[in-house]
């Protein structure tokens, strides 16, 4: 994650402990929903994208 955040392709307000809690959080979905095809590859592209800091906004506090 260090050296993602320092190359610029993580957000820096993302921690260790938050990772196994959004892909539970998205693979539970993913699982509780029928989709087709596209968009089983669309979500989880989205949630890889929502990682990047390009646009982020700060998170709230836990």
């Amino acid at each position: 994650m260090e050296r993602a955040r320092a190359a610029g392709n993580l957000r820096p307000d993302l921690q260790p402990r938050d990772v196994p809690y959004v892909f539970a959080m998205v693979i539970t979905a993913l699982g509780a929903v029928e989709l087709e095809k596209p968009a089983r590859r669309r979500y989880p592209s989205f949630l890889l994208d929502a990682l990047n800091p390009a646009q982020a906004t700060l998170l709230p506090p836990m």
